[in-house]
């Protein structure tokens, strides 16, 4: 059983971009961690993965793709404003 594991150098930049992007939109570390809760995170991410649910069924790959790495970046997100308010 192999107890190491990276994260590929792709999906690594492809997160960042999607976290950079939601960045440019307003949702900065301030914005993070004046305006959410905990749980909004949790309904936040809620949301994007009913989202990306539907679109897998929809048999929209790319889609299905593009909002599960809109998922990790807002887990990543929500991780991080935790971090900073411990």
């Amino acid at each position: 059983m192999t107890t190491e594991y990276r994260i590929s150098q792709e999906i690594t930049l492809e997160l960042n971009a999607e976290r950079l992007r939601q960045i440019a939109k307003g949702f900065d570390n301030e914005w993070d961690d004046e305006s959410k809760y905990f749980a909004d995170w949790c309904n936040d991410i809620e949301a994007y993965v009913v989202w990306a649910r539907q679109m897998y069924r929809m048999r929209s790959p790319e889609k299905y793709r593009k909002r599960m790495l809109q998922i990790a970046a807002l887990a990543i997100a929500a991780c991080e404003s935790y971090d900073r308010q411990q």
